[in-house]
Formats: C-alpha cells, structure tokens, sequence
C-alpha cells in the first residue's frame, strides 16, 4: 500500500465525525494507574433495565431504606447491628492492604506486542505491514479510542477493520511519547474492537498471544472479550490465573465477587453489594431476575463492562430477530443479537 493511501484511509477514520463516539470512549485515556488505565469498564450509570418480577423492587427498596437509616442514627453506627460493622470493618481492611501492594506486571516486547493482528494479507483486509510508519504515537493514543463505529458505511467499515486487525509493524510508530505499561496500542485496539461489536476478533487476537497478560488492562481486555463471548465460566478461570498479581481497581473489585458468584455460587454479604460499581454485577448479586430491553442508544451509553456482563448472563432482550427486528439493531450490537440467538437454540 503506498504511503499516500495509507495516510488517506487514517486520516478518514481519525476525521470522521466524533458525534457517534460515546461518553465511555472518551473517559478512556483519563486513567494511568495500574488496573484503572481503561475505564471503559465502569461508569455509574441506570442500565435502564425492567424487571422480570414485581418482586425484584422489593430487595432493592430495602437496600435503599437501609442506606437512609444508617446515617440518621449519628449515635451509635452499632446500633444498626455490630456484626454488621464488624462486616464492614472486615470488608475493608483487605482492600487497604492489597492497594498498597503493587500490580505485578510481566516484562513486555511493545514493537511486538503491539505487531499482534488478524489480517495477514490484503485479501484478508489488511492495510499492509507498513500501517503504522510514519504515524505518530501520540496520535494513535488519542484517536485510536475515539474512533466512532462505521454505521451502515461499508467502506468505512472495511477501512476500520483494517486498522483493527491488521498485523503491522509496530516498529515503525514513531515514538514522541515512550510507550506506556496498560496503554499499548493493542490494549487499546482490543477493547475498541469490543465497543463496536467485533467480539468474536478480540478474543481471537487475546487467545493467539500465547503468554500471560502483562498488565492488568490487557487482562482486563481478556476477561471482558471472554464475557462478551457468553463465556462466563472461562473469564473468570481467566480471573484466578491472575488474582494472585494485586490488580487493583473498581473492575477488579466488581470481577472478584462476581466470579465468586459464578464459580462458587457464593453471594458477597450486604456491606460489599454496596462497594460494587458495576450496576449489572450489583444487580446479578443482589438477586432476583431482570431483563435489560434493547434500545440501541441506551445499551451504547452502558459501559463496556456492564454490556459485557449482561451478554454473558443472556440479559439483553432483542425482541423478534426478523427482519424488521434486525433493522433496529444498531450494527455493532448485531454480534450480541446473534450471540443471544445462538445461546437460545443450544440451550
């Protein structure tokens, strides 16, 4: 590919319009530390669900009454319960010690971590092992997570992917800014793919790295394309391979208890419901079904995370999937929609 076409299809894909890009895309290049580079996993934030039983409001308005409870009784937080204090007390010293541990992270070839892709040759849709020469870090670092989808656009859509997928020598970026631990260009690359709807490749390229995440971000990355992949189970035995390494963060703390959940069908007692920041995970753990109704600009503005879990705990309600249903789904939630039909007609 010459340089002059290559530097033409970048420089459509960084143009285009940012009106489509989400809240959450952006929030992405706001974090630095260890655990907590890609905060694309959690935003607090209604998933705008309904519930599946009149009952489900109940548990909730008890949560909410016992929130409101506590602080009026300014005299004695015992009185509320002392072992419930004692919970609490309990509930947080852990989390103390374990961030004042810091992450482990594995020693890590950039140039070829960041070479990593799917499209080996132009008949694949790559545009070409020489991508990336002559583009700037900083620029990739700034745009990469802001790319919007491709809408109804095949032409954009073929361009994107390309710039996704292809395997292309990283050696070539110039580097002005020093690469940075949890902010490689594959990470980034990864959890893009994710947003919008290019699950199945994520995943792929996660699995055919042969060796263990270096950072928690790239960890992350993993776990998450493993949920959106309706494999819930596998994530969180992805999880224990790395639970022993102190990651630390709001993902981390929501995906321990959550897998504590799947594996083990064990619930976190009430104190630690209220530290979760996932708003699907909270949900899932406080019992009681619930059914997220699909409307396109809604599950665009749920965070990365919160879509992950609600697609591998089949919660998404597509509605009929024929043609007029089809025609409301947004593209990059047409993967989901299959996912959730697929996971239909094996069970």
């Amino acid at each position: 590919m010459t340089l002059f076409l290559r530097l033409t299809i970048l420089a459509v894909l960084f143009s285009w319009p940012m009106t489509a890009v989400t809240a959450q895309a952006n929030d992405r290049m706001t974090g630095r530390q260890a655990g907590e580079g890609i905060p694309s996993a959690i935003e607090k934030e209604s998933l705008g669900d309904e519930p599946a039983a009149a009952e489900e409001s109940q548990p909730e308005e008890k949560t909410e009454t016992s929130d409101k409870a506590a602080p009026e009784d300014n005299t004695g937080h015992k009185q509320a319960d002392d072992t419930k204090s004692e919970t609490i007390e309990e509930a947080k010293a852990p989390a103390k010690k374990q961030e004042n541990k810091p992450a482990k992270l594995l020693k890590v070839d950039f140039a070829d971590l960041e070479s990593k892709g799917l499209y080996y040759s132009p008949q694949d849709g790559s545009l070409g092992r020489d991508l990336w020469s002559h583009t700037r870090r900083s620029a990739v670092l700034e745009y990469l997570p802001a790319l919007p989808s491709a809408g109804e656009s095949p032409l954009l859509q073929i361009f994107t992917n390309g710039l996704l997928l292809s395997k292309a020598n990283a050696d070539l970026i110039e580097n002005d800014v020093a690469p940075e631990p949890g902010q490689d260009i594959l990470t980034l690359r990864l959890m893009k793919l994710m947003d919008l709807g290019m699950t199945d490749q994520a995943l792929k390229i996660y699995s055919d790295l042969g060796q263990p995440p270096y950072h928690p971000n790239l960890a992350q990355a993993g776990i998450m394309a493993l949920l959106f992949n309706a494999e819930k189970s596998l994530a969180c035995l992805e999880y224990k391979t790395v639970e022993d390494r102190n990651f630390s963060g709001e993902f981390w703390t929501d995906i321990a208890l959550y897998c504590d959940y799947v594996l083990e069908d064990k619930k976190p007692p009430s104190a630690a419901l209220e530290n979760i920041n996932s708003t699907a995970v909270k949900r899932i753990l406080s019992g009681g079904a619930f059914t997220f109704s699909y409307d396109a600009k809604k599950l665009a503005a749920v965070p990365l995370f919160d879509r992950a879990i609600l697609t591998a705990e089949n919660i998404i309600n597509f509605g009929g999937l024929g043609m007029d249903g089809i025609r409301r789904i947004s593209p990059e939630h047409l993967t989901l929609a299959l996912k959730k039909t697929q996971s239909k007609q094996t069970g």
